[in-house]
């Protein structure tokens, strides 16, 4: 009974990691303070930027143009990195509720408030066809007060192709919620002053 019991956790844990993917990684680039430029602030336009991504090894545009063939893998392709902004957008909002936040595209603008700027560096989307494989994207979130990019993390995140992550747009919309997950702790912490 005792080896049943241990086999439903382990069985437990693993169902859990294959549910969430693989935890995000992320490092502090640059950090304000203290006090931290963060604290106080409560109004944030998240901007995300794909103009220096890298997708498999081509830019973005490329990767686009040449790589998916297909109006549907095009249409995909739209899709997922909607999602994944979306995503950010979704869990940095959820988990620093202290904060409005308005989601933008493009490289950082002349906004007068804050940003916070995500930029995809590096995406790996994993395959589209049947064999799927694990999607891992590199960014970098800046948060940017008064025109001057305060605080900086890089993020590493990805999500293994499972029967819950089928497909390339569901793999990065996960992706998307996971960045903004980090983007909110180090937000979070910056304005508590941990």
């Amino acid at each position: 009974m005792h080896n049943y019991a241990l086999a439903l956790i382990l069985l437990a844990l693993v169902s859990a990691s294959t549910l969430s993917g693989c935890s995000p990684s992320w490092d502090v680039v640059q950090a304000s303070g203290p006090p931290s430029a963060l604290q106080g602030v409560g109004d944030f336009v998240i901007r995300t930027d794909y103009s220096g991504t890298v997708v498999d090894g081509n830019r973005e545009s490329v990767y686009a143009a040449e790589e998916l063939e297909e109006p549907e893998q095009q249409e995909h392709w739209a899709k997922a990195k909607e999602l994944m902004d979306a995503g950010v957008l979704e869990r940095i909002a959820q988990l620093s509720p202290q904060v409005r936040f308005e989601l933008a595209q493009g490289e950082r603008g002349d906004a007068q408030g804050p940003e916070i700027l995500v930029e995809y560096i590096s995406v790996q989307p994993g395959y589209w066809g049947f064999f799927s494989k694990e999607a891992l994207v590199i960014a970098r979130v800046s948060f940017v007060v008064d025109g001057q990019v305060t605080d900086q993390i890089s993020v590493e995140a990805e999500v293994n192709a499972s029967r819950y992550n089928p497909t390339v747009v569901d793999r990065l919309a996960n992706i998307g919620r996971q960045i903004g997950h980090c983007g909110a702790q180090f937000l979070n912490e910056a304005q508590s002053g941990e």
